[in-house]
């Protein structure tokens, strides 16, 4: 709702950051969270209601102080959108698995893979003896639900075709 009514005066104004955070496609939880804000955050630099249609009313009024409002909005908001903000918020999260479970398992996949292709043969020739491997369909089962978990099915959909 906020996106349909302010996009059209931020790209007027010339506010890339905003309009990008009111447009795009986000998880509806962030959506809803970015937009009130947005509106919010215009809405009490010019002294109206935190609607985007009062935003909307406000533009036609007075556009340059509505314009101003809007440009130093961009500027509270640009760190949502800059990359090495959000490195640093990754950086800051407060316990090392919360990032560090990803490439685990994806090390944890590739060395499975490793063991089956050079180590496993290597060793079992050096040592005479009968090593396991891992058989390669639960391998490459593993490899797919952890496609699908890390890439979100979209390496397994564009791999395996639209279900």
């Amino acid at each position: 709702m906020a996106a349909a009514v302010l996009v059209p005066i931020l790209t007027n104004i010339g506010a890339p950051i905003l309009k990008k955070l009111l447009a795009d496609k986000l998880p509806s939880g962030v959506v809803k969270d970015v937009s009130e804000a947005v509106v919010d955050t215009i809405a009490s630099k010019i002294g109206v209601p935190s609607t985007p249609e009062a935003i909307a009313e406000a533009f036609e009024k007075s556009p340059e102080v509505v314009k101003a409002a809007v440009q130093e909005a961009e500027n509270e908001f640009r760190d949502l959108l800059d990359r090495d903000a959000l490195f640093a918020r990754e950086d800051s999260r407060e316990h090392w698995f919360s990032w560090a479970w990803r490439p685990a398992l994806s090390w944890t996949l590739l060395y499975l893979f490793i063991w089956n292709a050079t180590i496993q043969p290597l060793l079992a020739v050096a040592l005479k003896a009968n090593l396991p491997a891992v058989p390669y369909d639960t391998l490459v089962a593993f490899a797919g639900i952890w496609l699908t978990i890390y890439g979100g099915g979209h390496t397994v959909k564009a791999v395996f075709g639209k279900a």
